[in-house]
């Protein structure tokens, strides 16, 4: 409510709605973390982040300060001192647990959609404000391992094979962190969480948080295959961003259209190149000058490489940054930024022997039915995981499996997580 009093405010600038934003304002939520407290420990989420952005708003619409510093102070206190999730996420039965405790509740409710949305919506605020890249790394992981694990799930009926659950899934009210757990999916007439109606509205804003503009300078934040448009110096300009799969091939299936073509590409990467390699392709009327800020996230392994019309113009040694690409464009120019994938061991904020794995912005999960030992013989916990089954026709594959352990457990993204029982989390032992 506070939020529309705000709208209505900014629309009509009549005072009664500045008075209503004055009567919703939380005074018991508000002050404390204002005041450097901690109001959040075993407080339900869902009910105080939706008032936060209203505060979020009301700074863009009254620029009071006091409303800004609410908000730094809700995502300090949320996040920053709470900890996350590697999914991104952080409550168990729709509370926000005591700060670096996530060990204690890795739950069947854990990772409340509602939460995973609102806390988006957070960051884009924040990210707005700022222009600093943590803000999308967290939208990012949000959005691989909440949004695209929890609103729609579908069996991928190409090898014969028939589910023995049903082959559907419409909204995962929570994401399960308990060992050998399973997503807990709603149907479509039998059930209704309050996640249905944040479930449309996450999926309605898939491209919200991938394009950015201040006056001559646009910043690419996600990277999907995709065209954006704007008007820069006056002049109409479009990007089309499009993901080089380094497959040298587009063969779908056994019965897809596609042709194979005799080519380097294929060969050139023999094995999964566990690359990200993006292209952004400039369209303008005519020439004109601005920057592309293009997002290096903050999982890539190795020395992202950035590339203007084929030559190289940039490197970023570490992610989590911008590579600021000013240049006069001219129809036709086009941009690759290229980056390393690989696993990375992410421990519990208070428990480093707790570990999840991601590849990429992934989460990967570890599909059995109960907690299992992982053993790393004195590696780093990295070298459990070795690609399976990397390539299936055209595609390259996100499947892993351990090595080294007394018995093998295959890793798929959580995303792709339907009915299986799995694991995010396993104790490790040196």
């Amino acid at each position: 409510m506070l939020e529309i009093w705000v709208q209505l405010y900014d629309i009509t600038r009549n005072d009664k709605y500045k008075k209503l934003m004055e009567r919703y304002y939380r005074q018991r939520l508000f002050t404390p973390l204002i005041n450097g407290e901690d109001p959040l420990t075993n407080m339900h989420a869902n009910t105080t982040i939706p008032e936060v952005i209203a505060a979020a708003e009301a700074y863009n619409v009254t620029g009071e300060e006091r409303y800004k510093d609410i908000v730094t102070a809700y995502w300090n206190s949320a996040v920053t001192e709470r900890g996350t999730l590697a999914t991104g996420g952080q409550t168990n039965g729709e509370i926000w647990g005591p700060k670096k405790s996530l060990s204690a509740r890795l739950g069947l409710k854990t990772q409340e959609h509602c939460t995973v949305y609102n806390m988006m919506r957070l960051a884009d605020y924040l990210f707005r404000w700022t222009g600093e890249a943590k803000y999308m790394d967290y939208i990012e992981r949000n959005l691989y391992n909440g949004v695209l694990a929890q609103t729609y799930w579908h069996w991928e009926h190409t090898n014969g094979y028939s589910p023995e659950s049903p082959d559907f899934g419409l909204i995962a009210y929570f994401l399960p962190m308990r060992a050998g757990a399973r997503k807990g999916w709603g149907s479509k007439f039998n059930d209704f969480f309050c996640c249905h109606g944040s479930m449309v509205q996450a999926n309605a804003a898939l491209n919200r948080y991938m394009y950015y503009q201040a006056d001559l300078d646009l910043y690419v934040t996600m990277y999907f295959d995709s065209d954006a448009s704007f008007t820069v110096g006056g002049k109409n300009v479009t990007i089309k961003q499009r993901r080089d799969p380094l497959t040298g091939s587009f063969h779908l299936s056994s019965t897809s259209s596609g042709k194979q073509l005799v080519n380097r590409a294929a060969a050139q990467y023999p094995h999964n190149p566990d690359t990200l390699c993006v292209y952004l392709q400039i369209e303008t009327e005519s020439s004109v000058e601005f920057t592309i800020h293009a997002r290096i996230p903050e999982w890539i392994q190795e020395p992202a490489v950035v590339s203007y019309n084929d030559r190289q113009i940039a490197v970023a040694e570490e992610g989590s940054c911008f590579v600021d690409i000013r240049e006069e464009f001219h129809d036709g120019d086009t941009i690759c930024i290229s980056m390393k994938m690989g696993i990375q061991a992410c421990p519990l904020p208070d428990d480093e022997n707790m570990v999840a794995f991601m590849y990429g912005p992934e989460v990967l999960a570890g599909l059995c039915d109960e907690e299992r030992m992982l053993y790393t013989g004195g590696d780093a916990p990295e070298h459990i995981l070795v690609h399976e089954n990397e390539r299936e026709w055209g595609n390259w594959k996100s499947d892993f499996k351990t090595v080294g352990q007394p018995a093998g457990i295959h890793f798929i993204p959580l995303n792709r997580v339907g009915y299986e029982n799995y694991c995010v989390y396993f104790p490790i032992k040196k």
